[in-house]
């Protein structure tokens, strides 16, 4: 059979017009583009700043390239179950999981992927909200020989507030530091954004070979209604009221204070790892729980 190809090249093109054509009034999701809300401050997501406040690689001009073992966090879900944690805000540059570098001072084994990651326990958006002036943060540090480890604080104008480095055991498990109340430090300002930094020192002598994590920190005033509504609860109810109005620090210190209070408490181990869980960190739920600070 004789094929006229310009009149069937035709004929498309006339059927894909006439189909422009009739579906051109008819809304689609498909065509809207998101547009993120503005905030007023960088909205690059991804691989976080470094101690000296330029956004994207650890501290030094020869820094090396990281490798990104794959930890397989889970996705959190769009609707957390009750007690889990209501997100308030979008998200900011930061880094919640920390990659290994090519330095000499890795101090990393990471021919297991699925622990050897050090992970920042924050919302996905890196991110977090509290009601303290002096708030605790929490990581999950894989087996290591890191020769100490570091946190530091940067306000919004990225200038350092606070700085302290202490020993690990080298063990693998939950890591917590709070900010003191002594020292010197002011406590946080409410509606300030801050900055901190967690890192592994894996060699002193090269920290361009530490391993980080980055997030912000935010310090709110409480409406008098949630104020009431917290001074009214039992210790127990606490976390779940925390988490619902997106106070993260809060919510997560609360619990892990239940839980080193009683560590049998099983209603505080389930209410750790359903909040663990509503930000993608149930995989981790299950790591010991260390006090450092």
């Amino acid at each position: 059979m004789h094929c006229d190809r310009p009149r069937l090249i035709r004929i498309a093109a006339y059927l894909t017009t006439l189909g422009l054509l009739l579906n051109s009034g008819l809304p689609s999701a498909l065509a809207q583009q998101y547009v993120p809300p503005e905030r007023g401050l960088p909205q690059r997501l991804g691989d976080g700043g470094t101690r000296a406040g330029d956004f994207g690689s650890p501290s030094g001009t020869d820094a090396p390239p990281t490798d990104q073992p794959s930890f397989e966090l889970e996705s959190p879900s769009a609707r957390p179950a009750p007690g889990g944690y209501t997100p308030p805000a979008p998200g900011l540059p930061g880094r919640r999981e920390a990659g290994g570098t090519r330095g000499s001072g890795n101090c990393i084994d990471h021919s297991q992927l699925d622990d050897s990651q050090l992970v920042a326990l924050m919302p996905i958006d890196n991110y977090g909200r509290t009601l303290s002036g002096y708030p605790t943060l929490f990581w999950r540090v894989p087996p290591n020989q890191a020769e100490a480890i570091e946190l530091v604080l940067f306000d919004e104008a990225d200038n350092e507030i606070y700085r302290t480095i202490l020993q690990i055991t080298g063990e693998a498990g939950i890591v917590s530091l709070a900010l003191p109340a002594h020292a010197g430090m002011l406590p946080l300002e409410v509606d300030a954004l801050y900055r901190w930094s967690f890192s592994l020192i894996c060699d002193s002598a090269d920290r361009s070979a530490d391993l980080y994590t980055e997030g912000w920190l935010h310090r709110v005033e409480p409406a008098p209604d949630l104020a009431a509504e917290i001074d009214e609860a039992a210790e127990s109810d606490r976390p779940s009221i925390y988490a619902a109005a997106g106070l993260w620090h809060d919510a997560l210190s609360a619990i892990a204070e239940q839980r080193r209070t009683n560590p049998e408490d099983e209603a505080a181990a389930a209410r750790w790892r359903n909040l663990l869980e509503s930000v993608g960190l149930g995989v981790i739920a299950d790591e010991p729980l260390d006090h450092a600070d």
